[in-house]
């Protein structure tokens, strides 16, 4: 090979290699993909057999580190008091956010969890509410 074939060469891989340098900053993070956060139910009346507080599962999206999702009030008829994953006009948005150690945060209205996600799996805790403190799961369905 001669110089110029030399000097013609390496221009060509250093601009290959700037042009993929925006995409390496737009990969994906460790937790994206679809997640769903299980809440077991608490608080059973043993007299009725119901629960004060009825298990709760919350289905959300991770990308590039952000949460979102839907969440509504079941309306009446329909297990009334009880939340579930929609994206129905009546609902309100999930947001949050995801840190690199896998800490996560995200809040509904003016309720918040809390909690710590790796491998396609975790633990998060909800605000004290109406329900007091409660603890879940989170597991990645998809991804």
């Amino acid at each position: 090979m001669n110089r110029q074939t030399n000097t013609t060469l390496i221009g060509a891989a250093a601009f290959a290699l700037a042009a993929m340098m925006p995409l390496a900053s737009h990969a994906a993070s460790a937790n994206d993909g679809n997640w769903v956060f299980d809440f077991p139910a608490e608080g059973l009346n043993t007299a009725s057999g119901e629960y004060q507080c009825p298990a709760l599962r919350l289905t959300v999206n991770i990308s590039d580190n952000k949460v979102s999702g839907n969440l509504e009030r079941t309306p009446v008829g329909q297990g009334s008091g009880s939340l579930r994953s929609g994206s129905s006009s009546n609902g309100s948005p999930i947001v949050g956010t995801v840190k690199s150690d896998g800490g996560v945060h995200a809040t509904w209205e003016n309720y918040s969890l809390d909690g710590r996600l790796a491998n396609g799996a975790g633990t998060v805790t909800t605000a004290a509410g109406q329900c007091g403190p409660r603890k879940g799961t989170a597991v990645r369905i998809a991804g």
